[in-house]
Formats: C-alpha cells, sequence, structure tokens
C-alpha cells in the first residue's frame, strides 16, 4: 500500500467534511519549498514581505485542498453506497454485521474503488494538495518573523501541522495541547488572520 493510500485511508477513518464544489485551480502550482520560495520576488526583509507572500500562497493551497479532500470523500460516499448495494444479504444496521458480512463488504468496497475513475483522480488532485501545503508550510517554518504579522504566518502554518489540536473542546483538550493552540490562535487574531483550523478537520 502506497503512503498516499494510507493517508487517504487514515483521513476517511479519522474526519467528517462537508462536500463544497471543487475548483482546482484554487490549489498553488508549488511543488517544493526552494521553489515555494521562488515565487518570492525576495527574501523576507524586516517587514516579512516575503513571508507574507508565501503565507498568501499557503492559504490559497489550503483552501484548495479542503476543497479536494470535499470532493474525494463526497465520491468515496458514493462508492461506498455502489458496494453495499452489490451485497443484498448485508443487515441494514453494522452492528449486526458477522465477520462474513465485514468481508463481504470490503471485498465489495475495493471493486468498487479500483471500478471508479473519478475517485482516482480525485484521491490525485488531493495528495497532489497534500503535497503542496507540506512544502509551503515547511518553506514558512524555515523563516523567522521579525513582525506580528510574519508571526501570525507562521501560526498558521503550525495549525495546518496540527489539525488534531482543533478537533476538541477547550475543556476536553491535554494541558500542553491546550496552550499551543491558544498561543497558535492568539498569534491568528494578533495578526488579522483566521483562529479556526480553515475546515481541515470537523468535530
Amino acid at each position: 500500500m502506497s503512503a498516499e493510500m494510507s493517508r487517504r485511508r487514515a483521513l476517511i477513518a479519522g474526519a467528517v467534511v462537508t462536500p463544497v464544489a471543487f475548483a482546482s485551480s484554487s490549489i498553488a502550482a508549488v511543488q517544493s519549498p526552494a521553489e515555494a520560495y521562488k515565487a518570492v520576488a525576495a527574501p523576507a526583509d524586516d517587514s516579512d514581505a516575503g513571508l507574507l507572500q508565501l503565507g498568501r500562497l499557503f492559504e490559497t493551497a489550503w483552501s484548495g485542498l479542503n476543497e479536494a479532500r470535499s470532493l474525494f470523500f463526497e465520491l468515496h460516499e458514493e462508492v461506498l453506497a455502489s458496494a453495499k448495494k452489490s451485497c443484498p444479504g448485508l443487515p441494514e444496521c453494522r452492528e449486526d454485521w458477522t465477520l462474513a458480512h465485514e468481508r463481504e463488504f470490503l471485498e465489495a468496497q475495493g471493486r468498487a474503488e479500483e471500478a471508479s475513475e473519478e475517485l482516482r483522480r480525485a484521491e490525485d488532485t488531493m495528495n497532489d494538495g497534500f503535497e503542496r501545503c507540506d512544502n509551503l508550510c515547511s518553506a514558512i517554518s524555515a523563516i523567522t518573523p521579525t513582525t506580528i504579522a510574519g508571526a501570525g504566518v507562521r501560526a498558521r502554518a503550525a495549525m495546518y501541522a496540527s489539525p488534531r489540536w482543533w478537533e476538541k473542546p477547550h475543556d476536553e483538550m491535554e494541558f500542553d495541547q491546550l496552550h499551543s493552540r491558544l498561543l497558535i490562535e492568539a498569534l491568528c487574531a494578533a495578526a488579522g488572520l483566521p483562529t479556526n483550523s480553515n475546515d481541515w478537520v470537523r468535530s
């Protein structure tokens, strides 16, 4: 199983998203941290101009990734429905399934996934989005900000890298995770940037 497939399986198991329209043009075409920084006219000066430009590229890529993920999950739900329909003997409630039922459904799911070219294209687009966001996040994290605005860009990158911290309300979080999240949110707020996780994970 490829790394991309493993990541997809983890997402399917742990995330719930609301489908939205997909627009591939909203994903920034940046392939590596080095290429990402070439998109900036000059290295970050004392006004953090370069870092802010990377931040704009990152926000565009992150938004596009979420749209790609939503499309993928929408299509995957259709595949699951098709797989279940092809197994007429399955009990309606999954809690009533036996191991034989589970095996029958998983085999049907695999066949349905393999047959869906649209799902494969959506998965490829989603994985491209992950790569672009990861690379931009790494480029941003390599720069030390000198302004509140620049620190806000770094905070948004940290938010992207720690999505599970936004799955729970404050009173259900571990002490260290809560205060890291509060610091990130405070920096984003001070910079006038969103303090939510950009619909990365919906709890």
